[in-house]
């Protein structure tokens, strides 16, 4: 839904400015009507300039968290939003809990009013807020998408330490392979010309050579190429529409498929046993935990699943059929559905999954180290290697 910046004339005579979201120009200036206020101008922002607003994880976190005390404690809904646009301090967050707050005072519910800001609530928040509102269970259905968000906080902030050495160990390894070719070794090409002329350079030589003539005369091209590549394979990673081509090759993937896979499952296991044990319909539980997964492909093999289930077959059964979930999965569900105990069962793998999904990342990080020393030894040896082979051929001890 688009958002509108707005500036308006209110009954005092006083101008004030802001921003909303509506479906369309009209909408925006009705929305603005209703407030009592002439709308003066009204624009949207630009589509680059939107991509980037968005709300930190950190400020998701405290948001729901707050939300989900302040509703224990008996404080009403509208209220409790008053509270949050009193102590929101990202100005996107602000704007969507006053409308929030706005919309849930006219009627609205609020799994509905959050529709309206996909940007600042996922699909995953309004589908859980919306079973919450069904089962009358708001408050631990908060608690839930704030613990999953510092989940994924956490993940992230570790991830972000994690690449932080190695990835000053690529700049700086690129730096000096950058001023090895630039400056190093054109020094050493006229020092082997008469061997050109005359017995030949090593093929890994002259390699060398064109490459750095290549780098040297058209870096413009090169920096413009580089450039390219990686700002279309950022584009394409992003790009919404790209979403299940990129997950189903990150599933199917050897090298990332174990352990996207485990965590999307561990993910669906965790919500879908939270569900359950709160009294949501199993089908209801199962489509909002397949969208929790954070999988497109193991997202639709759910709604699949849901289809089946909804003809009378049981969940392990149906999750069999989509062969997407590993055996000994789909084996445990049908252990905990026989023992009626698959809320506990799911909670209890979700547990043990994510612990192990823990150790596969440990492990990745732990590699990723030594592989970029690995190839960055590998760059630099290659340069080494190719401007020394000349010297040894003329030695007598040729390499070739």
């Amino acid at each position: 839904m688009p958002q509108f910046f707005y500036r308006a004339v209110t009954q005092e005579g006083t101008q004030t400015q802001g921003s909303l979201f509506a479906v369309s120009t009209a909408d925006a200036v009705e929305l603005i009507s209703k407030r009592g206020w002439v709308p003066v101008h009204l624009d949207t922002p630009k589509p680059w300039l939107a991509r980037w607003r968005r709300v930190s994880l950190g400020d998701q976190v405290t948001w729901y968290s707050t939300f989900a005390d302040l509703l224990a404690s008996g404080m009403p809904i509208g209220e409790s939003l008053d509270l949050l646009l009193e102590r929101a301090n990202n100005p996107i967050l602000a704007e969507a809990t006053r409308d929030l707050r706005n919309r849930v005072l006219q009627g609205e519910s609020l799994s509905q009013a959050m529709k309206y800001h996909p940007h600042v609530f996922d699909p995953l928040a309004q589908h859980l807020v919306a079973a919450g509102e069904e089962g009358n269970f708001q408050e631990s259905v908060l608690e839930k998408i704030a613990s999953i968000k510092e989940s994924k906080s956490k993940l992230v902030s570790r991830l972000t330490s994690a690449f932080a050495y190695p990835s000053f160990l690529l700049v700086v390894g690129g730096l000096v392979f950058a001023g090895m070719m630039l400056i190093f070794v054109p020094k050493f090409e006229p020092l082997f010309e008469r061997m050109r002329e005359t017995e030949g350079l090593p093929w890994a030589t002259e390699f060398l050579f064109n490459c750095n003539h290549v780098i040297t005369q058209h870096w413009l091209l090169v920096l413009l190429g580089v450039v390219s590549v990686c700002g279309a394979s950022i584009y394409w990673i992003t790009n919404p529409n790209n979403r299940k081509l990129r997950d189903r090759f990150l599933l199917d993937n050897p090298i990332s498929g174990d352990l996207i896979g485990g965590m999307a499952i561990s993910r669906f296991c965790q919500i879908l046993g939270s569900l359950l044990s709160s009294g949501v319909r199993i089908q209801q539980a199962t489509l909002i935990a397949g969208q929790a997964s954070g999988n497109r492909s193991l997202e639709e093999a759910t709604e699949r699943a849901v289809e089946r289930i909804t003809a009378g077959a049981s969940l392990a059964d149906s999750l069999e059929t989509q062969q997407v979930f590993p055996r000994e999965i789909v084996e445990i569900i049908r252990m905990g559905e026989r023992s009626n105990r698959l809320e506990k069962v799911l909670q209890t793998m979700a547990m043990r999954l994510e612990t192990r999904n823990e150790q596969k990342v440990e492990l990745l990080l732990r590699m990723l180290e030594p592989c970029l020393m690995v190839i960055m030894a590998v760059a630099i040896g290659f340069v080494m290697v190719a401007l020394l082979m000349p010297i040894f051929n003329a030695s007598g001890q040729s390499f070739q």
